[in-house]
């Protein structure tokens, strides 16, 4: 009896561990390995399914929710930023000494009945000494994280941001992480530049950091109806291609136009790559849609 209750225990103790993982399709692992990779996380709890990401350079905070039910019951959430010059806060907010960054429902995307995120832009607000966030219910904290922001190096990123807000202006979205897309887009431009769009149904963008390429696609267009291929060649024209990099499978598009209508993929740059090139398969010949040097 004790041997089989030993291991009924055991099983419960498994499946317990196991409720606590997320299960993730290809668009939220790409998510989740790109802020592993390119942030710092400051807060991580599979009990409070939350995560907590910040992107130094470009001074964005990036959260991640899974299980709603959860988020919920955590109670409401807040942002605290502390400025390096206190004295440029607000006259009411001095004797507090911090700025309350407010967080409305809209700031929260939905990407499928499972993940959801908030990304939010701290650098409008200068120069930060850190920052605080958590959630709490009266009184009572049920989660909380402080992060001291250390000094560096500012990359200009404004121009790509300027880039995404055109871009989701000119289709009469608004300018911001707003929807799937274009959250995954200013995700991306924490490390990368955008060098191609195609009518806001995919998105090339060129890493900054590190010899990588992003793309994002929306995939409700009848832009997906054919395939496409990222090819890499050894000389700024002609030569002969490296590489030729299907963008997807037929197995991973409709996992994603079933869960949440939108993919990214990271494809790594050949070492000895100096141009790309953005193929579309046609019955007599491959067309192609971009091609770019590649510094």
């Amino acid at each position: 009896m004790k041997f089989k209750l030993s291991h009924l225990v055991l099983i419960l103790i498994i499946l317990l561990a196991t409720g606590c993982e997320r299960t993730s399709d290809t668009t939220n692992q790409f998510i989740t390995d790109f802020l592993n990779q390119k942030s710092i996380q400051v807060y991580k709890s599979e009990i409070q399914r939350t995560r907590v990401n910040f992107f130094p350079k470009s001074k964005t905070l990036v959260y991640s929710f899974w299980k709603k039910e959860i988020f919920n019951k955590n109670g409401n959430l807040f942002l605290h930023l502390y400025l390096k010059d206190s004295a440029l806060l607000p006259e009411s907010r001095k004797e507090h000494g911090f700025i309350n960054l407010s967080i409305k429902n809209e700031d929260v995307l939905v990407m499928d009945s499972l993940n959801f995120y908030i990304l939010k832009d701290l650098s409008p607000y200068g120069e930060l000494d850190g920052f605080s966030t958590g959630q709490y219910i009266g009184t009572k904290r049920t989660w909380y994280s402080k992060h001291q922001i250390k000094s560096a190096p500012q990359k200009n990123i404004e121009i790509v941001k300027n880039k995404l807000s055109i871009l989701n202006n000119a289709k009469g979205q608004i300018a911001g992480p707003a929807n799937k897309i274009s959250f995954i887009n200013h995700l991306v431009v924490t490390d990368a530049i955008l060098v191609f769009n195609e009518k806001n149904t995919l998105n090339i963008f060129l890493s900054q950091e590190s010899p990588e390429v992003y793309l994002t696609f929306n995939l409700e267009a009848e832009f997906f109806k054919y395939k496409y291929s990222l090819s890499f060649f050894e000389e700024m024209e002609g030569g002969r291609a490296l590489d030729q990099i299907p963008l997807f499978n037929q197995n991973t598009l409709n996992l994603n136009l079933a869960n949440n209508k939108v993919s990214a993929v990271k494809i790594k740059v050949p070492n000895q790559a100096k141009r790309m090139a953005l193929l579309r398969e046609e019955p007599r010949k491959p067309t192609v849609l971009f091609s770019t040097n590649i510094d």
